[in-house]
């Protein structure tokens, strides 16, 4: 009799055993698993880091900062970059998976042309939003800066411009119409390109081939001269520029050249430097 009851005594015993040792399974595993996958389900996923590209213009000096989506994107912004600001430029855009991918209904190019209207600029591109902070020399120029920006971009991209007004008086004018000018010192009385402009030219050309416009190549001289020899000189020196841009690829038809001698200066012609300016070639989109 007692050997059965300790049978029974040893078999409850047993169970107790296995149902403690299966709870404290259950607690552990739960411990491992259940709870993490509560905390994240109840914990949104944290989000990719917004990238972001900023463009900052001071003291003659273009920086480009930031990432984005492609290759190709940032081969763009850093064609437009020189051509229009030289070789003032420090270009530390990267590529990411994450990168930047730009909406805009206009082109690079356009977008830093008008930009250089500015005596300074920063600009940063963020979640949607261009915030644009710069000093004008003048009201017209803030107000066609203003213009240009709203319409720039995409309807998705909110613009945010602050420019105020110094009344500084640019050294140097550009025209605003013009994608961008070079400066190519052809000798005395010749309208053959020099070898130290050629690297420029044939960075220009393949912007061009990529941007697809007609654009008219426009030469002009300093005032030494009268004009009848600066009108021809300028005309056959945008010319030879023409001729350079097609044999590097742009095609034929896309350009047109014009000279106008020394009108419209920039620059200071009482000045060697202020005439060393005036004597350019502009690239103005027909």
């Amino acid at each position: 009799m007692l050997d059965e009851q300790d049978r029974e005594t040893g078999l409850v015993l047993a169970f107790v055993i296995a149902i403690a040792i299966a709870l404290v399974l259950a607690i552990t595993l739960f411990a491992a698993v259940g709870v993490p996958a509560m905390k994240a389900k109840g914990k949104p996923a944290a989000s990719a880091t917004v990238s972001q590209l900023s463009a900052t213009y001071a003291a003659g000096q273009l920086t480009l900062t930031g990432e984005v989506a492609d290759e190709a994107t940032k081969n763009r912004l850093s064609q437009a970059a020189k051509l229009v600001f030289g070789d003032k430029v420090v270009d530390q855009v990267k590529v990411g998976a994450n990168g930047l991918k730009l909406e805009a209904r206009g082109r690079m190019i356009d977008f830093l042309s008008r930009l250089k209207q500015l005596v300074s600029f920063k600009i940063s591109l963020l979640g949607g939003t261009a915030s644009v902070e710069g000093v004008a020399p003048s009201d017209a120029a803030k107000s066609a800066v203003e213009q240009f920006l709203a319409g720039f971009f995409s309807d998705t991209t909110k613009v945010a411009a602050n420019i105020s007004v110094s009344g500084t008086t640019l050294a140097v004018r550009y025209n605003p119409a013009a994608l961008f000018q070079e400066h190519i010192e052809f000798a005395t009385n010749s309208a053959e390109i020099p070898e130290s402009a050629k690297a420029r030219l044939a960075l220009a050309a393949a912007l061009l081939k990529d941007d697809g416009r007609k654009i008219r190549v426009i030469g002009y001289t300093d005032n030494t001269g009268d004009a009848a020899i600066n009108n021809p000189l300028s005309a056959e020196r945008a010319g030879s520029v023409v001729k350079f841009l097609e044999a590097q690829g742009v095609p034929v038809g896309q350009l047109a050249a014009e000279g106008k001698g020394d009108a419209e200066p920039i620059a200071d012609n009482a000045t060697s430097e202020g005439r060393a300016q005036n004597r350019r070639v502009e690239f103005v989109p027909l």
